[in-house]
Parts: C-alpha cells; sequence; structure tokens
C-alpha cells in the first residue's frame, strides 16, 4: 500500500487533480474529493463538493447516484452540526442539523440532537416534535428521555422535568455516578 494515499491532505491534493483532468464533470471523482476533504477535517468542503456531485448526478440521470449522494450530504452535515454542538455553537449547529438527511438508522440521533438544538433556540413546538421522534424510535434511550426532561422543564413542567429525571436515574442507576 501506499501511505500517502492515508494522508488526508495528500488524498485532497490527489483527488482535486483528478477532479481537475475530468474538469469536474464525473460523480465518482467528487465523491472521492469529498471524502478526501472529510477525512481531512474540512467538513464544510465536503458538503459543498458531494452536493455538487449530487446536481452533477441528477442532470446525468443518474438517480440512484443522486440518492446515494443525497445521504453522504445528509450525514456530513449531521457529522458537522453533531461537531458545532461539541463546541457550544448552537445557532450553527441547528442550521445543519437542519439540513441533514439521513438514513433511517441515524434519524433518531439526528431528531435529539435537532430538538436539543431547537430547544436551545427557544423553538419548543419545533423541539418537542423532533425529540417525541427520537423517543418512538428509541423509547428507552436515556439520553432522548433526558432531553424531554429539559423540554418539559423549558415548558413550566418541573414537576413532570423532575419525575422523568426520576424515572432515568431509577432505570439506569450508573448513571447517577457519571
Amino acid at each position: 500500500t501506499n501511505s500517502s494515499v492515508r494522508d488526508p491532505a495528500d488524498a485532497v491534493r490527489l483527488a482535486t487533480r483528478a477532479c481537475e483532468l475530468t474538469r469536474y464533470a464525473k460523480p465518482v471523482t467528487l465523491r472521492t474529493l469529498s471524502a478526501a476533504q472529510a477525512a481531512a477535517g474540512d467538513l464544510p468542503a465536503a458538503i459543498a463538493t458531494v452536493e455538487r456531485a449530487v446536481t452533477l448526478s441528477s442532470g446525468l440521470g443518474l438517480n440512484q447516484e443522486a440518492a446515494a449522494l443525497r445521504l453522504v450530504s445528509g450525514d456530513l452535515c449531521f457529522q458537522f452540526g453533531r461537531q458545532l454542538q461539541a463546541q457550544n455553537k448552537g445557532a450553527e449547529a441547528l442550521a445543519w442539523l437542519e439540513k441533514a438527511e439521513v438514513s433511517p438508522a441515524q434519524r433518531p440521533e439526528r431528531d435529539y440532537r435537532l430538538g436539543l438544538s431547537l430547544l436551545a433556540a427557544n423553538r419548543l413546538p419545533e423541539a418537542e416534535a423532533a425529540l417525541s421522534n427520537a423517543l418512538k424510535s428509541q423509547p428507552d434511550k436515556p439520553e432522548y428521555q433526558l432531553g424531554r426532561a429539559a423540554l418539559l422543564h423549558s415548558q413550566g413542567r418541573s414537576a413532570d422535568a423532575e419525575q422523568v429525571f426520576r424515572d432515568v436515574l431509577a432505570a439506569h442507576p450508573g448513571m447517577s455516578q457519571a
């Protein structure tokens, strides 16, 4: 194996060159460049590149490829939104999470994180809908239940929020030590 291919900066350089050689007219080279950009930590560039590949694929009538690339784009938006949440950049995270079209397997986690961002933005009805969707898929996940408790508290339902919190601790006693 060529170790330079595993270097993200080198991968970006090589994938960019492949795109230049194909005049940015091949979805596969754009997808490769997007993956290299993501590996290098440049998620905004990776998203822009894969969205360009989606547009190109759709224009070429490659509908299955375009659909697959939309999921890649959604996953990258989701990753970037999560990254921004971890950096306490709530408004920016919200914009990326709202844009994230993810696979059904990722939808509960996206809905949970979107719900938290909407809650932080004081968009309570939308937060409630997103958190409810996450809980419908995975009702026993303690993080999702705690998100609901935070929502209840924000709605002025402190007693209900406290009960949810107590229920979570009773079901997951190890959480009280975390």
